[in-house]
């Protein structure tokens, strides 16, 4: 089957450098999050068996969505330094392994993954998006379907969608809108939590449907929508993927190849990699 996968980068990197502890190389340099990087990476190869596949760097905050919400992402910490330090290890290694990177200036790595996602269309049979972004799961059809990245072998379909928020993926966007994303810094509509969010759109549809029933809500409810017209119409801009990016796709150049020892043993060498040195030493387990 031909499948794409698609890989959030940096999710993966934060996700390695705070679960991987106290690991550094012999002279101190800390090679934890490049060590979990390349573990997850290789699990998800293994789970997924890919003939493409590609990883996504955020290339910025897109200015559409600052001149929407100035404080968008604002309340983040600054990159660790120790974490920092090991990206041009990473991208060494990508391209060590033959894997492509994709970065695009000034756009976030949810927009570039659902515009490759929508090119890949009529090329792909499937197309698998290793994200653990809320904001990736209104692109989710029987075509695309969300991943862990944690290396476990778990689809997030539409069903499944479904089943972990009352919602269908065409609702996502509007879910979002109306509950807010703390960790993006996005407010949702006051006193409107998911449970609600989902009973009014299981109910009504869209957030379009809900105003024109706002007469029927209960009072407390209604003056709340009220109040937050405009605020859901920037939320609703604010979430949505932008998937018609215009990016320039080899995809001849995102085809997954056999690892080769003559340019990874060095590197697992330099990093001090021994299990993984080993590991490819032994063809018959790749």
């Amino acid at each position: 089957m031909e499948t794409l996968l698609l890989i959030d980068g940096m999710a993966v990197m934060y996700r390695s450098f705070f679960a991987v502890k106290n690991l550094n190389r012999a002279d101190g340099t800390p090679v934890n999050a490049l060590f979990g990087f390349i573990r997850l990476l290789d699990q998800s190869l293994r789970n997924w068996q890919p003939t493409h596949c590609a990883v996504v760097w955020d290339g910025g905050i897109p200015e559409r969505r600052l001149a929407l919400c100035p404080d968008y992402k604002a309340q983040r910490p600054p990159m660790p330094d120790a974490l920092r330090g090991q990206f041009p290890a990473v991208n060494d290694f990508l391209a060590r392994r033959n894997l492509v990177a994709v970065t695009l200036d000034g756009e976030e790595a949810d927009d570039v993954m659902a515009a490759l996602a929508h090119q890949g269309r009529g090329v792909f049979e499937r197309c698998l998006i290793a994200s653990g972004d809320k904001d990736m799961l209104q692109i989710v059809d029987d075509y695309c379907k969300v991943v862990s990245v944690a290396g476990k072998a778990e689809e997030t379909g539409p069903q499944e969608v479904q089943l972990r928020t009352g919602v269908l993926p065409h609702q996502i966007t509007d879910w979002l809108a109306l509950i807010g994303d703390s960790a993006d810094n996005i407010r949702g509509v006051d006193g409107i939590g998911s449970k609600t969010a989902t009973k009014l759109l299981s109910e009504y549809g869209s957030i379009e449907r809900i105003y024109a029933a706002l007469d029927a809500l209960p009072v407390r409810l209604r003056d709340k929508l009220a109040a937050a017209r405009d605020l859901l119409e920037r939320n609703r801009a604010m979430v949505t993927l932008k998937s018609d990016l215009e990016l320039s796709t080899n995809w001849d150049d995102l085809a997954v190849s056999r690892p080769d020892p003559a340019r990874l043993l060095p590197f697992f060498r330099e990093w001090e990699f021994k299990d993984m040195q080993r590991a490819l030493e032994e063809p018959e387990l790749f």
